[in-house]
């Protein structure tokens, strides 16, 4: 009789045990979730990051080939001028009022390449400094997303734990008495 009674409790125990058992299965799949679709998330705005580097690039490099294109052609009109100096065969004085005159023009186009150039260049910053900011985002979602993963991994871990001690549980021999 008394070993009747203790399998009668024994099963008891057994099915009492089982509801917490599923209940932290069902918290850990939650979790697990949970961390799944952050996973997703921080995909998504690392793809998105990287695009908008991407981007920031090339107008970058835009901005350069504009810079470039610019000092070419005031290159081109600096040399035409002092062809055109060159050309002159006039008397000192006359040469004398042209140079200056050339370079009065020369520092006109100094200026101008100087009033040109100043926005690309402060462009230029900016997009620099904004893909600085675009790259520590990167790197700390990257972060976040490693931890993510740990902890993913942690979870799923302890979740087959779990089902490992639900499934000795439910091969527990029984003594026949």
């Amino acid at each position: 009789e008394d070993s009747v009674q203790q399998l009668k409790v024994k099963p008891r125990r057994a099915s009492c045990q089982e509801p917490d058992l599923s209940a932290a299965t069902s918290l850990s799949e939650k979790d697990i979730e949970v961390l799944k679709d952050k996973n997703v998330f921080l995909l998504s705005a690392i793809d998105t990051s990287e695009q908008k580097h991407v981007n920031l690039m090339e107008t970058s490099l835009q901005l350069s080939n504009n810079l470039k294109d610019q000092d070419e052609n005031l290159s081109k009109l600096l040399e035409r001028h002092r062809y055109e100096s060159t050309l002159f065969s006039q008397p000192k004085e006359g040469l004398e009022r042209k140079c200056t005159l050339l370079e009065a023009n020369n520092s006109n186009l100094e200026c101008s390449l100087r009033t040109h150039t100043f926005p690309f260049e402060v462009e230029k910053a900016e997009f620099e400094y904004r893909e600085k900011q675009l790259m520590n985002e990167h790197e700390e979602l990257q972060c976040q997303l490693l931890s993510l993963e740990e902890k993913n991994n942690i979870l799923l871990r302890q979740l087959e734990k779990i089902q490992v001690v639900l499934e000795e549980d439910e091969v527990i021999p029984v003594p026949n008495f």
